[in-house]
């Protein structure tokens, strides 16, 4: 497995988004938007994506490590992360789960979507 992506969350997606963009150099590749405004801008890392996502006020902080997998598999890692206990939700494109210490992790096929 490689890194697929990496999710930040913060209460001021732009100023986040702006730091890694001019101060670390990341070429930014997407921006999502909802009726709430800028829900995330996404980030190059060179084969992988920084996620800067909208999060509850306050202090921000890691959100996410996300592996990369191919969608043939996807049912298969379903299957075991639920047999290990730490199955949490899957959107179109990813498995979420947590780790023994309550990390947050993923499996993603993204921009495949699930069939």
């Amino acid at each position: 497995m490689r890194v697929h992506h990496v999710a930040i969350t913060t209460p001021d997606v732009e100023a986040l988004g702006a730091f890694y963009r001019d101060v670390l150099g990341l070429a930014e590749t997407t921006r999502h938007t909802d009726e709430h405004g800028l829900r995330s801008i996404w980030l190059d890392l060179g084969g992988a994506i920084l996620m800067v996502e909208r999060g509850a006020t306050g202090g921000g902080g890691w959100h996410l490590l996300a592996l990369s997998i191919d969608v043939e598999e996807r049912e298969a890692w379903r299957q075991r992360l639920q047999a290990a206990g730490c199955f949490a939700q899957e959107s179109g494109f990813t498995i979420y789960g947590k780790d023994p210490d309550g990390n947050g992790f993923g499996l993603s096929h993204h921009p495949v979507p699930a069939g």
